[in-house]
């Protein structure tokens, strides 16, 4: 009952090929920061979470900058990313891990 419920739902994150937050979600730009802008795309995915980027006063200075930028956005999410990477894996569980099927 509830796959085909599903089947019949067009949008939506739980449909099968759900909503994305870009109109070219494999295409890695700034068009997350253009779309939330300029709210035109109703069927994109856009939680309060992403639509606070520009109503915040301290977020609105980086996703406006990220909006009219690409590279701006693509030099500081590669400084982050960077950063978060060199950090290393904390993940120590105390059982082990492995990957082993």
């Amino acid at each position: 009952m509830f796959f085909h419920y599903l089947l019949r739902q067009k949008n939506g994150p739980g449909a099968p090929g759900g909503q994305s937050w870009t109109a070219e979600w494999l295409k890695f730009d700034n068009s997350y920061f253009k779309e939330i802008k300029e709210k035109g795309d109703q069927d994109l995915l856009v939680l309060p979470t992403d639509a606070a980027l520009f109503e915040d006063p301290t977020f609105k200075v980086y996703a406006e900058k990220y909006a009219a930028d690409e590279e701006a956005f693509f030099k500081d999410y590669a400084e982050a990313h960077a950063k978060l990477s060199s950090l290393g894996a904390k993940f120590d569980p105390a059982e082990g891990f492995s990957l082993d099927d």
